[in-house]
């Protein structure tokens, strides 16, 4: 990825009683750092993002059982 590339990144949600995640996009800011973008479905009164749109954040592949290699919002950055 480069930077200013929109690349899909997938964020946990809070609050649902099972580990959920929701797939989104973000903006690479060079760094190994992105900034969330919220999806057309975002609703704050309904989910609770650990990474709520425009945060910054550090982005790594991860193995996900269910659905392979997946990009994942691992830690806020700013």
């Amino acid at each position: 990825m480069a930077r200013g590339d929109i690349t899909e990144i997938y964020i946990e949600l809070l609050d649902e009683g099972t580990p959920t995640l929701i797939g989104t996009t973000s903006i690479d800011l060079g760094n190994g750092t992105y900034k969330v973008l919220p999806s057309k479905r975002y609703d704050p009164e309904d989910q609770v993002w650990e990474f709520p749109p425009g945060t910054i954040v550090r982005g790594e592949y991860v193995k996900n059982g269910k659905m392979g290699t997946i990009f994942f919002a691992v830690a806020k950055v700013k």
